[in-house]
């Protein structure tokens, strides 16, 4: 019964550290060993390549709820490609593509991406704003996006206070 005990407080102390540490999903299989659990995250991160990042606008965070997209790295990174979007992890709609992003802790975001001919600009709109909130976002802020080096179809987000 006592070695129960020891055993129950090891795994509820064991547990505790792990909420404390930005556990992702690249981490799951690591078994709580906190030098393992460095050791991968560290090899996940290198295995990303950075696409671009953009300093938010006051309109980026503001009412709007849309991300304006740079185009040079929109075509680059995010081709709509008249609806087939090979390149790009996302699904096609009929008002552009869903595209999917991990953050930091291995949430998945996703966010519709499109092309407004109105103002000739490639944004991220549904999904967007949901994600300024929940990060408490900034104009001035700066968000950036990566992929998998050998998985092209796997992409990340993340995000920076300004300065």
């Amino acid at each position: 019964l006592q070695f129960l005990s020891i055993l129950s407080l090891s795994l509820s102390l064991s547990l505790q550290e792990n909420r404390k540490m930005s556990v992702n999903h690249y981490s799951r299989d690591i078994h709580h060993n906190p030098l393992s659990l460095h050791h991968h995250q560290n090899d996940a991160v290198a295995q990303r390549e950075s696409l671009f990042e953009k300093s938010l606008t006051p309109s980026d965070v503001g009412k709007l709820n849309r991300l304006v997209i740079p185009k040079q790295h929109a075509e680059k990174y995010f081709p709509l490609n008249n609806g087939v979007g090979d390149d790009v992890a996302g699904e096609t709609t009929e008002k552009g593509m869903l595209l999917s992003f991990e953050d930091e802790s291995g949430k998945c975001w996703k966010f519709r991406y499109s092309y407004w001919n109105s103002s000739q600009s490639y944004v991220l709109t549904k999904g967007w704003s949901r994600y300024v909130k929940d990060k408490h976002l900034d104009a001035g802020d700066v968000v950036f996006f990566q992929r998998h080096r050998f998985d092209l179809h796997r992409l990340f987000i993340g995000w920076r206070r300004r300065g």
